[in-house]
């Protein structure tokens, strides 16, 4: 039995559960278990407006662009390789949302894979990321192991797993195929949920409390995709200058 998410944090899902039935009704589990004080929604983001790309730092900006995915606006990562290099073994493509910390939150986007097929397609979202050495990331993956489709710790070590329960992988599909994920951070408790287009069950969990309150982003370890309509909700949010990784000029 999974424990119940906790005081700050209790109100999030309730609040996207009236919001938006259509998209999240199927998420009964956790408006069971949740109830308190409504979250807002704090930050959103669909790429329709040129300027959008302002609100993101890049690990390396020269592989990210705005592009136009039939009638709708992404951010794309064009570039499979290692363009960046981090402090320790961790992932290369990296977007964050500028100038905004949290600690409690729900993350949720629409994502493409357009890499080829193999055991480790990835896209991740990475969260409480207090600086390149020390956040925690999820990378979605078709096969699980070791290194591949958990939730992993960057603690200025290379990252370690630290997924509590998980799944075999995920099936990406075709790379024309948009993919809803959520991510759920309970400060708190500790609690993190990772879920992808059912929003009954998440795919995996993990309960940790190393790092407190950091940025949050979107990417892959080495491939290419694309994500848009990209949301946070939050009851608290700070706003803090992001002293690392560039804005695209």
């Amino acid at each position: 039995m999974r424990r119940t998410l906790t005081g700050q944090f209790a109100g999030i899902l309730m609040v996207l559960v009236i919001a938006n039935c259509s998209q999240i009704a199927a998420a009964t589990d956790l408006g069971r278990r949740l109830a308190g004080n409504e979250a807002k929604l704090v930050f959103q983001e669909d790429f329709a407006n040129p300027e959008s790309m302002s609100h993101f730092v890049f690990a390396a900006p020269e592989h990210w662009k705005r592009v136009r995915v039939g009638d709708r606006f992404a951010l794309e990562h064009s570039h499979a390789g290692n363009a960046y290099q981090p402090p320790h073994r961790s992932p290369h493509n990296i977007a964050l949302i500028k100038g905004q910390q949290y600690g409690s939150f729900v993350l949720e986007y629409e994502a493409q894979q357009t890499g080829k097929e193999y055991g480790h397609r990835d896209a991740c979202v990475f969260f409480n990321f207090v600086d390149p050495a020390h956040y925690y990331y999820t990378h979605i993956a078709t096969k699980s192991d070791p290194h591949a489709h958990q939730i992993f710790i960057v603690n200025d070590a290379p990252r370690t797993k630290i997924t509590g329960m998980g799944t075999d992988g995920f099936d990406w599909q075709s790379v024309d195929d948009w993919h809803k994920i959520r991510v759920v951070r309970d400060l708190e408790s500790g609690e993190i949920e990772i879920y992808v287009d059912q929003m009954e069950r998440p795919i995996m969990t993990a309960t940790d409390k190393t790092h407190a309150w950091g940025y949050l982003g979107v990417g892959s370890f080495d491939d290419t995709g694309r994500v848009t309509n990209i949301r946070v909700y939050a009851d608290v949010k700070r706003d803090s200058p992001t002293p690392f990784f560039r804005a695209i000029p």
